[in-house]
């Protein structure tokens, strides 16, 4: 015998409409499509000396990059810098490999 569930549907008589207005509201800003911000001149470079220094002094960087309209994190020390096929390519404290586009990188710190 299967017993069948209304899910959701049977807690709707117990919502007022006030509360499926805020409930809309919060789904709405959970899945609004973020924008990727544009970079000028001088935060580039900034990125860039950033960037080579952590290379030079083999330093843990955090990189904030733009991926499927959100932004994500990446934490690691960078292993080369490719201007061919224009990757970063980064591993982390557990030497797992990752690569980070350049146009998909918005901010790189020291951790």
């Amino acid at each position: 015998m299967t017993i069948r569930d209304r899910n959701l549907m049977k807690y709707a008589p117990f919502l007022m409409p006030e509360h499926r207005q805020m409930l809309r509201q919060v789904e709405e800003e959970l899945y609004v499509h973020k924008s990727k911000p544009v970079l000028d001149e001088q935060r580039l470079e900034e990125l860039n000396v950033t960037l080579s220094e952590g290379l030079e002094n083999q330093r843990e960087l955090i990189f904030t990059y733009f991926y499927h309209h959100d932004f994500r994190f990446e934490i690691g020390f960078v292993k080369a810098v490719d201007p061919v096929s224009k990757v970063i390519r980064i591993v982390d404290k557990l030497d797992n490999p990752s690569t980070l586009p350049f146009e998909s990188i918005i901010d790189i710190r020291f951790h």
